[in-house]
Parts: structure tokens; C-alpha cells; sequence
């Protein structure tokens, strides 16, 4: 069966979708960065295994605390909104992180704090209200009844 590479790729002929995916592309990159340098930063100032671990289950500890609200949550807020204050609140928690890393202040509840905080934001795919807010905002557009037949296999 022979998929033409135009049929794989004809979503982005939208230009909506070309930023969207641009830009879910771009965010995440620097998400699996960031999540990389706390990892190896925490690493490296303690030598410790166990204070790796902590500071993980304090990055995803928002998707057992707040999961089950996250839904209630994103349907009732502006997405637009919410997607510029959840992406404003991650450039904010980066900023400090590079700025406490960069002068050399940095300290294991730093990381702790900006691990726990930056999760609960921005991981709707993982966590928290405003990081469900955020996916769920991002993935809840439908498209207008005439594109919907561009999008229908067939």
C-alpha cells in the first residue's frame, strides 16, 4: 500500500497548523532540554541518585495531584488565554533557572521548586491545571466544516 508523501504532509498547507506544529515543536524541544540540564545539573552538584529521583517526582507529581481536575479546569477558561500565560509562566521558571545557574547560586531546592512549578504548568500531556489547560487548549480547535473534508481519510 503506497501512501504519496502529499497525502502524508497535505495538513501543513494550512498555515495555522504549520505554526501550530512549529510551535508545539519548538516548545518541547526546549521542555526535553530543560528537563535534561535540571537532571544533569542536579546530578552533578550532589552525585546523588536518590535527589535525582526527588526532584522527577516533583516535576510529574502534578499529574497524580491535579489530573483529575485538569479537564474541569481547561474547559472553563479562555485558551487563548491560558496558552499565553502557560507559555509566559515556562519562559519565566527557565529564565530564573538560567540566571541562578549562571551565577552559581544555584542549589538542590532551587531545582526542587523549579521542578515541581514547572511541570504543574506546562504539562497538560502530563499534569497539572494550567499544563492540562495548555494541551487541552492547543488540542480541543476543530476544524471548520470545509476543511473537515480535508482531514477525513479517503
Amino acid at each position: 500500500m503506497a501512501i504519496s508523501l502529499s497525502r502524508i504532509f497535505r495538513a501543513l498547507r494550512h498555515r495555522n497548523f504549520r505554526l501550530f506544529f512549529i510551535g508545539q515543536g519548538l516548545s518541547m524541544m526546549g521542555t526535553w532540554l530543560q528537563q535534561v540540564a535540571m537532571g544533569w545539573l542536579t546530578y552533578r552538584i550532589t552525585g546523588s541518585a536518590w535527589l535525582l529521583g526527588v526532584i522527577a517526582f516533583c516535576a510529574n507529581a502534578g499529574v497524580l495531584v491535579f489530573g483529575t481536575w485538569a479537564g474541569v479546569i481547561a474547559d472553563r477558561v479562555r485558551r487563548r488565554r491560558a496558552l499565553y500565560l502557560t507559555q509566559s509562566l515556562m519562559l519565566a521558571q527557565a529564565v530564573v533557572l538560567t540566571a541562578l545557574t549562571a551565577l552559581g547560586h544555584i542549589e538542590v531546592w532551587h531545582l526542587i521548586v523549579l521542578g515541581a512549578v514547572a511541570r504543574r504548568r506546562f504539562r497538560v500531556r502530563h499534569s497539572g491545571p494550567p499544563i492540562a489547560v495548555r494541551a487541552t487548549g492547543r488540542r480541543s480547535r476543530r476544524p471548520r466544516e470545509r476543511d473537515r473534508a480535508q482531514f477525513v481519510p479517503g
